[in-house]
């Protein structure tokens, strides 16, 4: 094989690599009941699985004192990556509340931070704290 087609191959292997979704790498699992805390600034992905219809709450708890640097909003998304809901503040204290009656099968949640890290302060001088949680309820 030439080099042109080699380097070609090569392209599209790394192609295929970097085109696996970040949801499916990264993704923190969550069970019923679960309430994960994160520590830091940036998005996160979770995934949990239902085995069957269910309605579900994925909600985001931030500490006291944190609603203006802390403010997690949500996207539930398919196993394919399809955006299903969203939800910036309809929960308590500027976090996310989900609630959704699903179908089985593998779904993930992408969180996300928008105003981490946009002041003068530097990243690691803040607390980012918050919890998400999730309650399956069968239908």
């Amino acid at each position: 094989m030439p080099l042109s087609g080699l380097i070609i191959v090569a392209l599209l292997l790394l192609a295929g690599c970097a085109a696996s979704a970040p949801h499916e790498q990264h993704a923190i699992t969550l069970q019923d009941g679960d309430e994960v805390e994160i520590v830091s600034a940036g998005a996160r992905y979770f995934t949990f699985t239902l085995d069957s219809p269910a309605n579900v709450v994925l909600e985001s708890h931030t500490h006291a004192g944190q609603q203006t640097q802390v403010i997690p909003n949500a996207r539930l998304l398919d196993a394919e990556g399809n955006q299903v809901a969203r939800d910036w503040d309809g929960g308590r204290g500027h976090n996310f509340r989900l609630e959704q009656q699903l179908e089985p099968g593998v779904w993930f949640l992408h969180v996300m931070n928008p105003f981490a890290c946009n002041g003068e302060q530097r990243c690691s001088d803040l607390d980012y704290r918050y919890r998400v949680s999730l309650d399956v309820s069968p239908d």
